[in-house]
Formats: structure tokens, C-alpha cells, sequence
């Protein structure tokens, strides 16, 4: 398991990945000739869902930093644990939905590994510098800059992108809404926290910046994130 950070412009992201797949599940993606969960041609639903939030919205900020820094990586429930409180949080403050966007897509478990794995790629590739890390329970943190003064004089920044990408197995996000209202998120949020411990395949949860001293402005984030829409 692998949690992260990285840095853009004058401000800092930070990342909460959880890439690799620990004890019996990461046989699963090995796939088999035989059928149900981990047969090769057994169904896997990959999905992506993107918040981006007002800047006031600290307390996510800060239940990923303690997921990072206090989940126990290396026990497979805590797979299904960090997704679940990654999508409490978000639910319990749906008074910063500003921006979303989702992705869903359905294949065989015999490509499930391929198309997560690039969606995963192309998810960190936004970030130039990991600085938290959490892998297979060994932590790390890089010391994170404070404010400079100049940075304090500049327009303020605005917002906080979450991310969250699945491998589950089957079909139960097979109805998983298009989103494009706050309706829509919660129902997708409320659908993908309640996946079955021995559904869930994988998980990522980005989320940018990690420091509460810093955010995004509307032009960084729709830069990076120009798949978002207004809710």
C-alpha cells in the first residue's frame, strides 16, 4: 500500500494512494480459468469519482492525513476501512460540493489490473512529489515548507480536490449514476461505501493539497482537473 503527496506551483498536493493489493487479495488480480470473483472473465467495475470542495473544508483535509499517517496497511480490511472513511467524510460535508466529475467503467477481470493501473498513472502523473507516504505499513513524511510571505500577499486560493479510484468485482455499481448534482454524488458516494469487504479489489484516495496552509485557485484546478463540472 503506498500513500503519497506532491507538490504544483507555489503550493503543496497531497495523495493518499492505496495502489498495490496486500495478502489474498493481491491473488485476485492474478486472475484464474475459473469463474466468480477471481475468474479471468468475471466482471470488474473500475470507478473514479472527483469532489472538488471549497476551501473551508479542513476537516477532510485533515481525516485523510490521519488515514495516511494511522491506517494499518498491511491487514486487507483496512482496504475497505480507508475507503469507507474517506467516503463518510466526504458525506458528512456536502455543504462544499462545488465541482465533480466520474468515470465509470466496466470490463473482465483479466484487464481490471491494465485499465486501473492507467487510470491510477494518469491520476498521479498530476503530482510532481510524493511527501506522505504509508507503504505496506512503513510511514514517511517530507517536511512540508511554510507560507512565504509573498505567497500570503497573492489572490487567495479556493479549493480542494478528492479523489477516489475502485476496482470492485462484479457488478454492484453496475447503476452508478452519471453525477451531475449534489443528488447524484451522494448517491454514488452512499453506493461505494457500502461495497462488500471481499468485493473491493483495490482503492486509490488522492487529494489535493495536504496542508491546510494551502488550497487551489479556480485556474490551477481546472487546469489540472478540467473534467470537473459545476453542481
Amino acid at each position: 500500500f503506498f500513500f503519497g503527496g506532491g507538490s504544483l506551483w507555489d503550493g503543496m498536493l497531497g495523495l493518499l494512494v492505496i495502489a498495490a493489493i496486500a495478502g489474498v487479495v493481491l491473488k485476485t488480480f492474478q486472475g484464474n480459468s475459473g469463474e466468480g470473483i477471481t475468474g479471468d472473465n468475471s466482471k470488474v467495475t473500475i470507478v473514479k469519482i472527483q469532489v472538488g470542495l471549497l476551501a473551508g473544508a479542513k476537516r477532510i483535509q485533515d481525516d485523510l492525513t490521519r488515514l495516511a499517517m494511522e491506517a494499518d496497511t498491511t491487514q486487507n480490511s483496512n482496504l475497505l476501512m480507508v475507503l469507507r472513511e474517506t467516503v463518510l467524510s466526504l458525506l458528512r460535508h456536502p455543504e462544499y460540493w462545488v465541482y465533480v466529475s466520474s468515470a465509470v467503467e466496466h470490463t473482465r477481470f483479466a484487464l481490471a489490473e491494465q485499465k486501473y493501473a492507467g487510470l491510477v498513472m494518469s491520476e498521479r502523473m498530476k503530482l510532481s512529489d510524493e511527501v506522505l507516504t504509508n507503504q505496506t505499513g512503513r510511514r514517511s513524511q517530507q517536511q512540508l515548507p511554510g507560507v512565504s510571505p509573498n505567497l500570503l500577499l497573492e489572490d487567495p486560493s479556493e479549493y480542494i480536490v478528492v479523489t477516489i479510484v475502485a476496482a470492485i468485482a462484479g457488478d454492484s455499481m453496475t447503476n452508478l449514476p452519471t453525477i451531475r448534482s449534489s443528488a447524484d454524488l451522494k448517491q454514488a458516494l452512499t453506493k461505494l461505501g457500502g461495497t462488500a469487504e471481499d468485493q473491493l479489489i483495490a482503492v486509490e484516495v488522492l487529494w489535493e493539497p495536504q496542508a491546510e496552509a494551502y488550497t487551489l485557485s479556480a485556474d490551477e484546478m481546472l487546469a489540472v482537473y478540467p473534467e470537473l463540472v459545476r453542481i
